[in-house]
């Protein structure tokens, strides 16, 4: 009963939004946090920093009676308001889960230390949980990473030699740049053509390759967002959120459907790199600085103060 009260505050609140225009109502911060159930709110962000520690703590410290194994997607340049106003099957199968949990995170650096919120420092913060001072990826055509910030996939790999480490992006300067110094551990290294195919091989890699560690990003949830505009009022960009969340979806289902899955320990992460603000990104603005995080296997998010 009361999910559909929400449901249908909801159609009247966007049957509103077609009265006073998108400007004025860019930013819903009450109606987002209401709509997701978040575990935090805006004023309790945690920074993106905290998805590799995460992974690195699930490593450390998994069930030790099953094999470990990761597989993060990426959603790029999906702000947290889009996400919240679109059609979507993978986020609120994960966050149903019982001990699963969604959240208000950020990215862009901290007060005194910013950095770029482009996709090429976000997505390297998020590899290697610091911020671009450190990583040295300060913009998208600054994209050498510094080797004393090793990712979440070369540490997987130090603790685990065994694993099967996979990186497929179809934003190629990821693998080429940001983890070209990492090559020779990442056993899986794919540039997509596009996000189906990007799917398709992340679905090889899970099904076929018998990957144990997957970071797979999706891109043209991004490219809706420069063509038409970072908004959740603008349907070329919410209708490709739902595509590639249904993309995430098969994927999850995907590694439910192994025939082994009953042994192993998976932690499912989705997230994105930065939101947008008008047609771009990169500033400091909150539409571009407030992201969010899902995660299958809240107990083990970790975040050094």
């Amino acid at each position: 009963m009361f999910k559909n009260v929400k449901i249908l505050l909801f159609m009247v609140f966007l049957s509103n939004l077609s009265c006073v225009g998108m400007k004025s109502v860019d930013v819903q911060r009450d109606f987002v946090e209401g709509w997701l159930d978040f575990e935090n709110s805006y004023s309790t962000m945690i920074p993106q920093t905290i998805v590799s520690a995460t992974i690195e703590n699930f490593l450390k410290n998994g069930d030790g009676e099953k094999d470990k194994k990761v597989l993060l997607i990426g959603y790029d340049g999906v702000r947290t308001d889009a996400l919240a106003n679109t059609s979507l099957v993978a986020v609120p199968y994960l966050v149903a889960q019982e001990h699963s949990g969604i959240y208000h995170t950020f990215v862009g650096g901290i007060k005194g230390n910013l950095q770029k919120t482009y996709s090429a420092p976000g997505w390297t913060t998020i590899l290697t949980g610091q911020w671009a001072d450190k990583h040295k990826v300060v913009h998208n055509f600054v994209l050498s990473k510094s080797d004393e910030t090793p990712s979440f996939l070369a540490r997987a790999k130090a603790l685990f030699p065994e694993f099967i480490i996979a990186s497929l992006v179809h934003w190629a300067p990821l693998n080429d740049n940001v983890l070209r110094n990492e090559k020779d551990i990442i056993d899986i290294m794919y540039n997509s053509k596009d996000d189906k195919d990007l799917f398709e091989n992340t679905r090889s890699a899970i099904l076929e390759k018998n990957a144990d560690v997957i970071f797979s990003v999706f891109l043209e949830t991004d490219k809706m967002g420069h063509k038409y505009g970072f908004s959740p009022f603008i349907p070329e960009y919410t209708q490709k959120i739902t595509e590639v969340d249904k993309y995430a979806f098969d994927l999850i289902k995907s590694v439910e459907s192994r025939e082994n899955y009953a042994n192993e320990d998976w932690l499912i992460i989705l997230t994105t790199d930065h939101g947008g603000n008008k047609f771009t990104h990169g500033g400091q603005t909150q539409q571009e600085r407030n992201t969010w995080l899902v995660v299958n296997q809240k107990k083990y998010l970790y975040f050094e103060q």
